[in-house]
């Protein structure tokens, strides 16, 4: 993501640019091609009289369903287009986070709220090195820290030199306590002093997507589905069909036209058979994880958190947690600019490896979810909105925020005892 920023007496501004719609024409172009070539390459495989060639007809195949998967994403990609700008101001004594996605209605974080910037770098294996040799990489990040414990990532540095050069603005400017992880950079203390805001959060407008009922003294909230246009799920319905054919078409022809008995023919039938397996189980888990109902019921006395699956009961799961074991509720922000609201909980509570399977499951990316400086507190994620989600589309920011303030008031919550 291409970054920039600018500072003046009264506003510090950081604009953060994601990479032009002429990619994801490439990629869907790229997409339609490949796809192209794997439908020729079927319909001369059924038109050749050879009946030994199955490998090929294979990687045609595999061609067609990649082809069409990255047709579909290039075309309907959400992060498309997709640009922030976070502007602090001190005349307002606030910080606005202003994302394309939610049409430039901004959430709001008051300089007030903020307990300290934190600084550090990372070093990280890369995951495209196409040698044998391992490939390391340095992130330098900027956090900031809430007064609550909340970890809000504000931005993501590849180059050392601009990474201090805007540590420097960033603390002239506002004034706050900086803490740093690296040697790099040396602490500050803070040296102005802002006003907390008060239930600033309880402002945001709601997408609609959180739905509120009362039942036996609880307040239950229940988050509904993103919302897909009938495209979106023919070409689902489609790339479902491809994934689940492919292992289903290596079985019958593994097993049923190869009739060969010696040694390797075996061999290739038991390692088919788990590679279809293992392909199959995650599948099927995605299935699920597209599937599940997420309700969250609060009270005085706890938390009660529900995940159903309306077409397949058997894999509901329910937690209890009572109030005494919940240390706090946070919403963070990632890296990429995702948002998780999680709870922490005390060590004692202990969950079986189905319901952490399940309550884990989907998108979220466990570095976020626990953070980054309060990882000595066991987090249970609740709910992960991504940057680029779209007021009518799917839940925002704003429900999760809502939630927060929501399940903190239900509980008596008080977040001076915590941190």
């Amino acid at each position: 993501m291409k970054q920039n920023w600018k500072a003046d007496s009264q506003e510090l501004i950081l604009e953060k640019q994601k990479v032009s719609g002429c990619v994801f024409i490439f990629l869907s172009f790229f997409g339609i091609v490949m796809m192209s070539g794997g439908i020729a390459g079927i319909y001369f495989r059924y038109s050749s009289t050879d009946s030994d060639n199955f490998f090929l007809l294979f990687i045609f195949y595999f061609l067609t369903m990649m082809g069409l998967i990255i047709t579909y994403a290039g075309f309907t990609s959400p992060s498309k287009g997709f640009g922030e700008k976070i502007v602090f101001s001190l005349s307002r004594e606030k910080i606005f986070f202003y994302l394309s996605s939610l049409q430039n209605i901004p959430f709001e974080i008051g300089l007030g709220e903020i307990l300290h910037i934190h600084v550090l770098k990372e070093r990280r294996r890369s995951s495209s090195s196409t040698s044998g040799h391992s490939s390391y990489y340095t992130v330098y990040l900027v956090y900031l820290i809430k007064t609550d414990g909340a970890e809000i990532c504000l931005t993501l540095f590849n180059l050392e030199d601009e990474w201090l050069r805007f540590i420097d603005a960033l603390v002239q400017f506002t004034g706050l306590p900086l803490k740093s992880e690296t040697e790099a950079v040396q602490e500050k203390n803070g040296s102005k002093t802002y006003h907390p805001l008060e239930n600033s959060s309880l402002s945001y407008p709601l997408s609609g997507f959180v739905k509120e009922e009362n039942s036996e003294g609880k307040r239950i909230f229940t988050i509904k589905k993103e919302k897909k246009n009938l495209f979106s799920k023919m070409m689902a319905s489609l790339i479902w069909l491809f994934l689940v054919s492919l292992p289903v078409f290596i079985l019958i022809h593994v097993f049923l036209l190869m009739t060969d008995t010696d040694i390797s023919s075996i061999v290739i039938k038991v390692l088919t058979g788990i590679f279809s397996l293992f392909f199959l189980t995650l599948l099927f888990l995605t299935l699920l994880n597209s599937f599940k109902t997420y309700s969250i019921a609060v009270s005085s006395k706890g938390v009660d958190i529900s995940l159903k699956f309306p077409v397949f009961s058997f894999f509901n799961q329910e937690v209890s947690i009572p109030a005494s074991d919940i240390r706090q509720v946070r919403v963070n922000r990632g890296e990429e600019g995702h948002f998780f609201l999680s709870l922490g909980i005390a060590d004692s509570v202990n969950l079986t490896l189905k319901k952490r399977i399940f309550f884990t499951m989907g998108a979220f990316q466990k570095k976020d979810i626990a953070g980054k400086f309060l990882s000595s507190i066991k987090m249970l994620p609740l709910w992960e909105v991504q940057a680029w989600a779209k007021p009518g589309l799917t839940a925002t920011v704003f429900d999760l925020l809502y939630l927060e303030k929501m399940i903190e008031k239900g509980l008596r919550l008080s977040e001076k005892a915590i941190l």
